[in-house]
């Protein structure tokens, strides 16, 4: 990079075609073809975190993509969104994203992070893999015959992962230069929708863990700079970042607030570490 450290835009948190859960996108080659030009129409943003629910599937496709010359110029970073206990009081699931070094290699992420994720259900073990969603699926369904592609989807909807089982995860050596933690602030499935105070400790250790908040509120950006109070017990002052979690095509390049999330540093991992320090 000639000129050294340049203001860019990033979408840390993007959903493309065949998303898990949601997807508004639709369901042929068309709608990747039209998922791509967008983002390719748009050169203002130059880092796209790729985002899918217990899984790299999707980001691998748009890697491959790359090599064939399509998204030229854009950095894809790895990020997995992953829905945790405890619930919110809406009942929702917390959603955590963890944003891997894409120089980390598959065989580590898959060995050390999904394999060592785990749920149970009826006196069952089931791993965040895709065999075991795809089991997972089917048990939760009753339906042993049901497609592989709707047991995965039906598995992921029903896995939960436990926070202090992940915690522990992300704590690994192997892992932890490797990875930036995220969540989403917002009280129906972020960590602020945890409000009694039976669980409010648990509510303070998923801050500690995290690195960045997904989140444009000028309130949290002012809270989690500190600016309103003390907050040592979150694990220090953090940054606000946000991203288009588009869903449907009419969404990609569109932000929360109308805030973009500009970033000055190179566009890889490394850059992106810069916010923390």
């Amino acid at each position: 990079f000639a000129k050294g450290s340049e203001w860019r835009v990033w979408d840390l948190h993007i959903h493309t075609p065949g998303t898990a859960k949601n997807d508004q996108y639709g369901k042929d080659s068309a709608a990747w073809e039209s998922y791509i030009s967008k983002l390719e129409a748009n050169a203002e943003v130059a880092v796209l975190g790729i985002t899918d629910y217990f899984s790299l599937s999707n980001y691998l496709f748009l890697k491959d993509r790359q090599k064939e010359g399509r998204l030229q110029h854009k950095t894809l970073l790895p990020n997995v969104e992953l829905r945790i206990l405890p619930v919110t009081k809406h009942e929702k699931p917390i959603n955590i994203h963890v944003i891997f070094n894409p120089e980390l290699s598959l065989e580590v992420i898959e060995r050390e992070f999904f394999r060592c994720l785990t749920f149970n259900y009826r006196d069952a073990e089931y791993s965040c893999i895709e065999t075991d969603l795809i089991s997972l699926g089917r048990s939760y369904s009753a339906n042993s015959v049901l497609d592989d592609v709707a047991a995965k989807k039906a598995g992921i909807e029903q896995f939960l992962v436990d926070f202090r089982k992940l915690q522990s995860v992300l704590r690994k050596p192997c892992l932890k230069s490797h990875i930036v933690v995220a969540v989403a602030n917002s009280n129906r499935d972020g960590n602020s929708g945890i409000q009694e105070s039976a669980i409010a400790a648990t509510r303070e250790e998923i801050y500690r863990l995290l690195d960045i908040v997904f989140s444009g509120n000028p309130k949290d950006v002012d809270f989690f700079l500190g600016k309103d109070k003390n907050i040592d017990s979150y694990g220090g002052i953090k940054p606000c970042v946000t991203g288009s979690d588009a869903h449907k095509l009419d969404d990609v390049n569109v932000f929360p607030y109308e805030k973009k999330t500009w970033i000055k540093a190179d566009p890889s991992f490394e850059g992106l570490k810069q916010i923390l320090y």
